[in-house]
């Protein structure tokens, strides 16, 4: 029984009124200040969580060349691996570029294929988008070795810059 079971009710006069008290049975009360102690922790942990897995717009143009799929992270490796489905080791050195620009290398202003003169290397260009904010965004640069006129070789380097 509590207080209120002993105000006076205006509409019916002297009937008792329902207990409150049955309505916390189960319920565990946190304090406010504990509450919002959770509250930041829980937000600080879910900043920290999006920092860590962040994606840059590079890393989704690679997914988006190269088919590297959601469940893979984007590095030297699976940029390889990429290029090796799109170009495919012992492709023609005249065909190359057509497959790449057949998957949008050089279509947006942040990659392209830049081949050599001599025909003997070729560079894939992959580069941050200088709007996407990061205090550390990567770019690649990716070797094609020819020998004899076919891809023999596929070397990918990344490059990092900001803070």
């Amino acid at each position: 029984m509590d207080d209120w079971d002993k105000a006076v009710s205006f509409d019916a006069g002297t009937t008792p009124r329902r207990s409150t008290s049955s309505l916390d049975d189960g319920i565990i009360v946190v304090p406010n200040r504990t509450r919002l102690i959770w509250l930041g922790a829980v937000a600080a942990m879910g900043v920290v969580a999006v920092v860590l897995d962040y994606q840059s717009s590079m890393a989704f143009r690679a997914r988006r060349y190269f088919a590297i799929p959601w469940t893979q992270r984007v590095n030297p490796d699976s940029i390889k691996d990429g290029v090796a489905r799109v170009v495919p080791l012992g492709t023609p050195v005249d065909q190359v570029g057509a497959r790449l620009k057949r998957v949008g290398i050089g279509a947006d202003g942040l990659s392209g294929y830049y081949a050599l003169p001599s025909g003997s290397d070729s560079v894939i260009r992959l580069a941050y988008d200088p709007r996407h904010f990061a205090l550390v965004q990567a770019h690649y640069g990716i070797m094609l070795h020819f020998d004899a006129g076919v891809l023999r070789q596929v070397r990918v380097e990344p490059w990092f810059t900001g803070l």
